[in-house]
């Protein structure tokens, strides 16, 4: 009895959905599970190396629509999609979508794909991975809410935009809720008062995108849309001008704005003409590129500042670091190095900080107690429960496993006798690109 409950154990805590190192093979043992609709999405886990502990992949993105893709680079129609996926990456990304790419193709194969297509989102590769979501035929997607449950499957080439904003409407991830949309309205409309056009333009298009269609928020937002088109013309001119006058430097800015804040308006084609025009120019290409970084690296850290607001502030401190990698040398970079250092030095959100990944690990001490709970472990379950309460007893799992103890059945005494089997590895191992 008891040999089968460890057997229980390692399945509950030895097999969760990984992308595994060293299996690029898949398991035979391990049968085909479908997810239900309705209910927690399988939990991923990810490791570097076997010395570390596996790091769950979708608590983490706990508050945020979760897209799973599912691919093979030697699909076309993985493939295809790939610009569309993207797209959302960069657009929704910063509105709490957060996609992630999934392949069970060996690693040399997924070195060779990523390094040529440059996907502009996490991608997590292995054998045995789609076996848990029960994936046989590519592409597919898989949605996620934002309390992580598992809201919907399909054929990304079936709507795949309508869906993800329907369900941010539904579920709005922060940043994307009703009043955090009518504060970025009036933060569009302070931008047109400063001339700050194509920002303008950029804060309420986003708000236009996501707002309820009806609202009088997004009506709005569409008025001020349209507003700012017709006014960034004059940021336009004014480019054009200071490139007569040989004010390279301005009318590098100027450019580079429009056309990074901008894009797919005919106004962004008009700046991305006189770009290229300027790209050709031996002496003012570099101060042409580093323009373009610069808008691009502003764009981030005011993503990271929307993080920082909504004190998400690890999250903040990885989009200013993402500027600092790609755009360094540029006043955005300078601007994201202060803005961690600021935030690095604050006591209330190293405070803030520390008290999220003592949460974190309480969750992961409340997963293991209940898997053995699950499996009638009760002795080993109510130990993790207790050392959950004595090292993190203002946690909100704690609260849940001071109720999780109030009816946890005793274990039989002949079962607590028996010898104790060594702990099972509650992670697996894992890939990512």
């Amino acid at each position: 009895m008891r040999a089968m409950r460890w057997m229980l154990v390692v399945v509950l805590l030895g097999t969760l959905p990984v992308l595994a190192r060293g299996q690029d093979e898949e398991e035979e043992s391990d049968a085909p599970r479908t997810p239900v609709i309705g209910e927690p999405a399988p939990e991923l886990y990810y490791r570097e190396s076997d010395k570390e502990k596996g790091e769950p992949v979708l608590k983490k993105l706990r508050g945020r629509i979760v897209v799973l893709f599912f691919f093979r680079s030697d699909d076309s129609a993985s493939v295809e999609l790939l610009p569309t996926l993207n797209k959302m990456a960069r657009e929704l990304g910063k509105r709490g979508v957060k996609v992630i790419g999934m392949s069970p193709e060996k690693k040399e194969t997924m070195d060779k794909f990523l390094q040529a297509k440059k996907p502009e989102f996490e991608t997590y590769w292995g054998g045995i991975l789609h076996r848990y979501y029960n994936v046989s035929a590519f592409p597919k997607v898989y949605l996620i809410d934002t309390k992580g449950i598992l809201v919907d499957r399909f054929h990304p080439g079936d709507s795949l935009q309508e869906r993800v904003l329907a369900q941010m409407r539904k579920t709005p991830p922060v940043g994307a809720d009703p009043e955090s949309l009518k504060a970025r309205l009036k933060e569009a409309e302070a931008a047109l008062g400063k001339k700050q056009y194509a920002r303008a333009y950029a804060l309420a298009k986003d708000v236009a995108t996501l707002a309820e269609k009806e609202s009088s928020t997004a009506q709005s937002a569409e008025k001020l849309v349209e507003k700012t088109q017709e006014e960034a013309r004059k940021s336009l001119a004014e480019a054009r001008e200071a490139i007569n006058n040989k004010d390279y430097e301005k009318a590098c800015a100027l450019l580079a704005e429009i056309s990074v804040r901008m894009e797919g308006t005919t106004i962004a084609s008009e700046a991305q003409t006189e770009i290229s025009r300027l790209l050709g120019d031996r002496e003012v290409k570099p101060k042409m590129r580093k323009a373009l970084d610069n808008a691009k690296g502003l764009v981030l850290n005011d993503t990271a500042a929307e993080h920082e607001a909504a004190k998400r502030f690890q999250d903040a401190i990885a989009v200013y670091r993402d500027t600092i990698e790609k755009y360094p040398e540029t006043e955005a970079a300078a601007a994201a190095e202060k803005a961690i250092d600021r935030i690095s030095k604050d006591p209330e959100v190293r405070k803030a900080i520390a008290e999220l990944r003592a949460s974190e690990e309480a969750e992961r001490w409340l997963d293991i107690a209940e898997r053995f709970a699950r499996v009638e472990m009760y002795g080993k379950a109510r130990e993790y429960y207790e050392q959950l309460l004595a090292k993190y007893p203002d946690s909100p799992a704690a609260a849940k496993a001071k109720e999780r103890l109030k009816t946890l059945p005793a274990e039989e005494p002949a079962e607590q006798d028996e010898e104790e089997a060594p702990a099972a590895d509650t992670q697996s191992s894992g890939e990512k690109g």
